[in-house]
């Protein structure tokens, strides 16, 4: 059987904390569920085969199927960070010596390193 889950990305202690929630399908899934202190969130898919009905083994696969990530705020470039956020060195160095392209900066002003294959849905 396999089963649908979302997963829900917030910004926390490890910096990122998830949630994970099964879901009927992608298609079906309503983004207006996701929380509002949720910054963004990624689909999967599992598969679980029961293997002794009695005991209730269940071997389960790893995730497979793995959407991008789907993330809420704004892409700033080096240049942009550069430009208009000069005071965060940290930022700026670590984009220059990890060759990062560009962050992502949510809601609360915080930045995130953003993968070539992120989707990026921008905040009003």
């Amino acid at each position: 059987m396999i089963r649908h889950y979302v997963k829900i990305l917030y910004h926390g202690f490890k910096p990122v904390d998830e949630e994970v929630k099964e879901i009927v399908s992608r298609e079906l899934f309503d983004i207006k569920t996701i929380p509002k202190d949720a910054y963004g969130y990624q689909f999967y898919d599992i598969t679980e085969i029961i293997i002794d009905d009695d005991s209730g083994t269940v071997l389960t696969s790893k995730p497979f199927n793995v959407s991008n990530r789907y993330l809420f705020g704004k892409k700033l470039s080096l240049e942009y960070v550069k430009e208009h956020m000069p005071g965060e060195t940290t930022l700026i160095l670590n984009m220059e010596g990890n060759k990062w392209t560009h962050v992502l900066q949510v809601k609360s002003g915080a930045c995130y390193i953003l993968e070539d294959d992120d989707v990026v849905i921008p905040e009003p």
